[in-house]
């Protein structure tokens, strides 16, 4: 993702990736850090900073050992979807 202001790249790809949690082309799992480093020509923080804007507005969540899923955690461990 060419952006001329570094900046705002992640809040620009968390954009994208809320966009693509709504349309519902991604439906539990996004893809890995590494497919989106690929995906936009950016670095792992930037990816980890986007990531992090969607987790704290509660629509992803990390789980260890799996990655990054859509929605948030009920106090029983299950998914809300997004």
């Amino acid at each position: 993702m060419a952006n001329s202001s570094p900046r705002g790249t992640y809040l620009l790809i968390a954009a994208a990736l809320r966009k693509r949690i709504e349309d519902g082309e991604v439906r539990s799992a996004l893809p890995s850090e590494t497919q989106l480093m690929a995906e936009h020509s950016v670095s792992r923080n930037t990816i980890r900073r986007a990531l992090k804007v969607l987790a704290d507005d509660r629509v992803i969540r990390s789980t260890p050992g799996v990655g990054w899923q859509v929605g948030e955690a009920t106090s029983s461990g299950r998914l809300l979807n997004a």
